[in-house]
């Protein structure tokens, strides 16, 4: 505070003398300009202002004192100018404060002395609940005159430093005029503005707005992460209360499963069709809602059947509607017999729309081979018909069956595997030549018949 000793006291926080001060985002407070022993008073409990220019923007000059009361004057600012010395002016400039709840005196006086100037000018909107400009006039929108309401000084988060917080109730709240080129933000570092407008003085009220995180399709797994951004684990769509200019990170995972076989991969966001995943956001004024896009995909499964005996190309997933080719190649001894499942047919490779989950099934068969020996004699001759099963090692199940222009010669013979079967035959044709066909057919599954020739 200030003491005038034996005369007045000026400025208890701040005595500006013929300098320029700007006072942005502040809270001045609990000071006091005292006036002397000898009938003196206090002038200007925060800032005393001679043959100075001060601009006070967005600041909050509330509960100072000045003494004795009822003779000192300027609780929050006394602006003067004197005519100490030729051609001396004080010039005041308010915007978007708050100066108010003065003890002892009235909140705002301009003055003059002799030939010198005092001017004040009013900017935006600003609260000033009692003022004697009388001497000076003042140009610029009035200011309200109602009590800001503010409550105690505290240490209010996020702030480092103490403020004075007003409510919904406040005259202040969303009636000043947001001039970004001075700032941005509150004395806490509050964005401005939280609301439809900024607020007047050096707090701004937070305040949340409903966000709406979707999907589509609706029921997909998200998190956000940030201050004032309600940070956890969702599913869409949620709606959020997020403080107005936080900045909320979005992410969703991706990909996430759907039903058996169907997975969602996201792909852009609605409202600009930004790609970012995670996206970061500055909340808006107003309520608003994301909406995240997902593409659709099918999983298509191949099967080899028998296992090992070949592959099947094309598995994988694909996006609702896409093609998908399907390709089956045999592992060496084995041939492709055709497809089971979303495909049919031994055509390969061939394509499907990938419409829903779907399976295809390569199927494969061990390749056999018989190989006739000739047989040689005239009519009536007995001779042996010998066949060989391959391939060598093979085990399986069936029959052989041998036959002479076409007609069979006895039963078939039981297979067991690989290897030489014989029967017996006598000769009841005349001269020939005449074709010996020897036909396996495998009873064991996975197995392919096949047949050979030689001469009689």
């Amino acid at each position: 505070g200030s003491d005038g000793g034996g005369g007045a006291g000026f400025g208890g926080a701040i005595f500006n003398h013929g300098g320029t001060l700007t006072v942005t985002n502040s809270t001045l407070t609990a000071n006091t300009a005292t006036g002397g022993n000898k009938g003196a008073f206090g002038l200007g409990g925060a800032i005393f202002n001679l043959n100075g220019s001060v601009a006070l923007q967005f600041s909050t000059l509330a509960g100072n004192t000045v003494l004795p009361a009822g003779f000192a004057q300027g609780g929050a600012v006394y602006s003067l100018g004197d005519n100490l010395q030729s051609g001396q002016a004080a010039s005041l400039t308010i915007s978007n404060s708050i100066l108010s709840n003065t003890i002892g005196g009235n909140d705002l006086v301009t003055s003059r002395l002799g030939v010198a100037t005092s001017t004040l000018t009013f900017q935006d909107e600003n609260i000033v609940m009692s003022s004697d400009t009388a001497g000076t006039g003042s140009s610029g929108p009035l200011p309200l005159t109602s009590d800001p309401q503010l409550a105690a000084l505290t240490l209010n988060a996020p702030g480092l430093t103490p403020t004075m917080a007003i409510g919904t109730g406040s005259p202040a709240f969303n009636a000043g005029v947001c001039e970004t080129s001075i700032t941005s933000v509150d004395q806490r570092g509050v964005a401005r503005p939280q609301g439809a407008a900024c607020d007047i003085g050096a707090y701004e009220l937070i305040q949340n707005v409903a966000v709406t995180i979707a999907s589509a399709p609706a029921g997909l797994a998200f998190s956000v992460s940030g201050s004032g951004c309600q940070a956890g684990n969702y599913t869409s769509s949620a709606t959020l209360q997020w403080q107005v200019g936080s900045s909320c990170s979005v992410s969703f995972g991706t990909p996430q499963s759907g039903t058996p076989g169907t997975q969602y991969v996201f792909s852009s966001w609605a409202d600009n069709s930004s790609t970012a995943n995670p996206r970061t956001f500055t909340t808006p004024a107003s309520a608003t809602t994301y909406t995240a896009d997902f593409n659709t995909q099918y999983l298509l499964t191949t099967i080899v059947s028998p296992a090992g005996t070949g592959t099947v190309s094309g598995a994988g997933y694909y996006n609702a509607g896409a093609t998908a080719t399907v390709a089956a190649t045999p592992v060496a001894g084995y041939g492709f017999v055709g497809f089971s499942g979303a495909l049919t047919g031994t055509v390969t490779p061939q394509t499907l729309v990938m419409n829903a989950p779907k399976t295809v099934t390569g199927n494969f068969v061990l390749a056999t081979s018989v190989t006739v020996a000739p047989a040689a004699g005239q009519y009536s001759d007995p001779v042996t018909l010998s066949a060989t099963v391959g391939p060598a090692g093979a085990v399986f199940s069936g029959s052989l069956q041998f036959q002479i222009a076409g007609v069979n010669v006895g039963a078939a013979l039981p297979v067991s595997g690989a290897g030489t079967y014989t029967t017996s035959y006598t000769i009841t044709q005349a001269a020939g030549p005449y074709t010996i066909t020897a036909i396996l057919t495998p009873t064991t599954p996975g197995v392919a018949g096949s047949s050979g020739g030689n001469t009689l």
